[in-house]
Order: C-alpha cells, then sequence, then structure tokens
C-alpha cells in the first residue's frame, strides 16, 4: 500500500468511527434487561430442603442454608439449596445445588448477565469445599463433569 492509501485507509475509519459523537468512547449502553431466572427445582422427596437464598453484593446471604447444605454434603446425605446471586450490574445469576451423594453434586445454573454468557448449564461435580471466614460460608465445587472446571460461589 502507498502512503496515499493508508492516509485514505485511516481518514475512512476515522469518519466511519464517529469522530462526530461527544460521548467518551468507553461509554457502553447496556442491552435491554432479561427476564428473571425461574422458579428454583422443586425439591424431591427425602431430600433436605436447604432453603433459598438471594444476594445482591454480599447482602442477604443465607448462613444457615450455606451450613446446611454444607452438612448433608459431609455426612453424604441428599440435600439441595437455590442460590441467587446478583452481578455488579444487578443482573441475576441463580444455582441450583443438589447433593446426590458424596461424589456427585448436581448443580443447575441459570445466568441472566446482560454482559455475560446467559443461559443454562448443568454440571455434576465430584467436589465441594466451604470456606468458612469472617461470618461467611464460600462453596467451592471442583471436578465437575470430570473436567478441571471450578465454580465458586462467594
Amino acid at each position: 500500500m502507498t502512503r496515499l492509501h493508508v492516509t485514505a485507509c485511516v481518514a475512512g475509519v476515522l469518519a466511519l468511527c464517529g469522530c462526530r459523537r461527544s460521548e467518551p468512547v468507553a461509554r457502553t449502553q447496556p442491552p435491554s434487561a432479561l427476564s428473571a431466572p425461574s422458579a428454583p427445582a422443586p425439591v424431591a422427596r427425602g431430600v433436605r430442603d436447604c432453603g433459598t437464598e438471594k444476594s445482591a453484593h454480599g447482602q442477604g446471604v443465607n448462613l444457615p442454608g450455606r451450613e446446611c447444605f454444607w452438612e448433608a454434603y459431609r455426612e453424604g446425605q441428599p440435600a439441595q439449596l437455590s442460590i441467587t446471586v446478583h452481578t455488579i450490574e444487578g443482573d441475576p445469576v441463580r444455582y441450583d445445588l443438589i447433593v446426590k451423594s458424596k461424589a456427585a453434586i448436581d448443580v443447575r445454573y441459570e445466568s441472566h448477565d446482560r454482559f455475560g454468557a446467559p443461559g443454562k448449564t448443568r454440571f455434576v461435580c465430584r467436589d465441594l469445599h466451604a470456606n468458612k471466614t469472617e461470618g461467611r460460608v464460600t462453596l467451592t465445587l471442583r471436578d465437575c463433569d470430570g473436567a478441571s472446571i471450578e465454580i465458586v460461589i462467594p
């Protein structure tokens, strides 16, 4: 390419990119809001119901529910917990966690994150850890679907 072609290309790109706007380049308009998550899975007979949690930015955490789920896992007893957390923008992400056995935790993940990948996914995880610090319980699921996927629920 000659110098004239490069100059013409740069001028064309600048014209198309909008040197006309007064807004900063980094400013974006969020996509339209998505619907709220569907209802949590019903608790099956014989499964310990550890409740639900709807937390936003660390507020509303169901500490007894998380401890109930952790204890059920350690005992190898069936249990269920539904946790909905919100992204920094306020979009809901729900985890339905079901202890099937000490080696199988069913995770149903539903995201309505406008800036991430919305959708539904299901994993089976083989390991669960609970980290208790400063009145919080962070759940970490590992070895999900036989891969090195790790799911951390703050």
